[in-house]
């Protein structure tokens, strides 16, 4: 079970109890934040506050890519792939 927050205003995400900020929003719509739960498989989407469009709910992993355009999937990807980098970097910088 995971809980997963993008908040692309912020360019940060969250899995769980560890967070990618900066995080590549690269590819992905217009949002400005989706919060989604592994186990219950719900969660929305909220857009910008000037109330033109209304938040989503979600009730599969596949509106995830309906609503942000890259799948649940690629964000656990780029976030993985970031973690490492920073971890990475964290580890080199601790060497000096």
């Amino acid at each position: 079970m995971s809980r997963y927050l993008m908040v692309k205003s912020d360019l940060a995400v969250y899995i769980d109890d560890k967070v990618i900020l900066p995080f590549d929003f690269t590819g992905t719509k217009d949002f400005h934040a989706i919060q989604y739960n592994s186990e219950s498989q719900v969660g929305h989407i909220e857009y910008g506050g000037d109330g033109t469009i209304l938040n989503k709910k979600i009730t599969s992993v596949d509106d995830i890519k309906t609503f942000s355009g890259i799948t649940l999937d690629e964000f656990i990807d780029r976030f993985e792939t970031q973690l490492q980098i920073s971890e990475a970097e964290a580890e080199a910088k601790a060497k000096l």
